[in-house]
């Protein structure tokens, strides 16, 4: 009697999971890259293994239920994982994604952590899609200043209508459990709009960032962050071409480099790119260009100028439809030139790397 209670309940679960149509995924990627980090002529060589170059690792579990009249519930929770080490991404289980989603004739709302409207992941990615060859640069390759996932977040995207799209995104606290008091917490919201027809596909997003309150402001400064990024693609067959262009006020970073304290960069950035079929597999290029100043909210001695270069390219190889190998090479050149008496700074970075990713 107890095993056919027991057989009659494991068949209702394994049941139940199939109707819910659940997948398990992911992807491990791994892979050796050499860097050189040249700052203020002190130069530093690494070779290492590293995870992730060409896609992060991950394991994921995602799924959906249909609730008639038109209506699907659904979940995703995706992890980061080093395989050169078995750690798990930033000590978070679910680094990557945490979200519940219902879907509707008006559209879908997801609610939990999920990557912003330029944080190239998850269902907000909107900007680095449409504007950057890599979605999300190659590594440290970038210029644009990005928001990345944020915790309590809830998302809405409406369906799509000759093409547009729209998105909307709040998130009551970036990262933890919310503060006893708002002002404490650091909030984001971002208001998005795609557009796709045939070969073509465009994108503008407006991204604005309450810093939480410094007790540290001594110049009553601190300004909160605002980005207005276009981006937009078009796929002519021989080849895809990207660019991207923002401007932002209040940010706390242009591209991977931040050397600086607090928040207080005003400047622009422009990306181009490509993806082009070659040799059986993908070839990907792309450069960057950021330029503004910092405007330190504690002291005039950290004020500077600054400038960004970068330029990077890849190959990467199919060898079925799961694994793939790939290779490439990038460069960066920050300099920060100081205005009221601090000091001056450069930074040059360069890699060289390969590697293989395996989707599961």
């Amino acid at each position: 009697m107890k095993k056919t209670l027991l057989a009659a309940t494991l068949a209702a679960a394994v049941s139940g999971v199939f109707a819910a149509d659940v997948t398990l995924y992911g992807v491990a990627d791994v892979g050796l890259r050499y860097t050189n980090t040249k700052t203020d002529g002190v130069s530093a060589d690494k070779l290492e293994m590293m995870s992730g170059h060409n896609a992060g690792s991950r394991f994921g579990l995602k799924g959906s239920e249909d609730l008639g009249s038109g209506w699907t519930a659904g979940f995703q929770l995706e992890g980061q994982y080093l395989v050169d080490t078995g750690a798990l991404k930033n000590a978070k289980f679910f680094h990557r994604q945490a979200t519940v989603s219902i879907t509707g004739p008006l559209g879908t709302v997801y609610a939990g952590r999920m990557g912003t409207l330029s944080s190239a992941a998850g269902p907000a990615d909107l900007i680095f899609a449409a504007g950057d060859a890599f979605d999300g640069g190659d590594n440290m390759i970038y210029a644009l200043s990005i928001e990345s996932r944020r915790d309590n977040t809830l998302l809405y995207v409406t369906p799509e209508a000759g093409g547009l799209q729209g998105y909307l995104q709040y998130s009551f606290q970036g990262s933890g459990q919310e503060a006893a008091q708002s002002s404490l917490n650091e909030r984001y919201m971002g208001a998005g709009l795609s557009w796709k027809a045939g070969a073509f596909e465009s994108a503008l997003a407006v991204e604005h960032v309450r810093y939480a309150a410094a007790a540290d402001d001594l110049k009553g400064a601190l300004d909160d962050k605002l980005a207005v990024s276009l981006a937009a693609n078009y796929d002519f067959g021989v080849t895809k071409l990207f660019g991207a262009a923002q401007w932002v006020r209040g940010g706390d970073n242009f591209g991977a480099v931040s050397d600086y304290a607090g928040r207080g960069l005003e400047g622009w950035a422009v990306e181009a790119g490509s993806v082009t079929p070659a040799l059986g597999g993908l070839v990907y290029a792309t450069v960057g260009y950021a330029k503004g100043d910092h405007s330190d909210y504690v002291t005039d001695a950290r004020d500077f100028d600054f400038s960004h270069w970068c330029v990077g390219g890849r190959y990467w190889h199919p060898l079925s439809k799961r694994t793939a190998v790939y290779t490439g090479a990038g460069w960066y050149q920050w300099e920060k030139d100081a205005v009221a008496g601090g000091t001056d700074h450069e930074e040059k970075f360069c890699q060289v790397y390969a590697g293989i990713t395996h989707k599961f």
